[in-house]
């Protein structure tokens, strides 16, 4: 029962952490432009938020 248990905890923590590692892609240049240069988060003096 035990090594039965085990072996769920560890998939599922197998899942939770692959899922972890992906990053944001997308296609248009504008909604990416943090990734690309994290300069650009204080370039232009104001509050900037966006979410899709």
């Amino acid at each position: 029962m035990n090594k039965y248990l085990l072996t769920i905890i560890i998939t599922v923590a197998g899942l939770f952490m692959g899922h972890a590692q992906q990053d944001a892609q997308y296609t248009q240049y504008m909604y990416n432009t943090i990734s690309v240069n994290p300069a650009y988060a204080g370039s232009r003096g104001v509050l900037s938020i966006a979410a899709l």
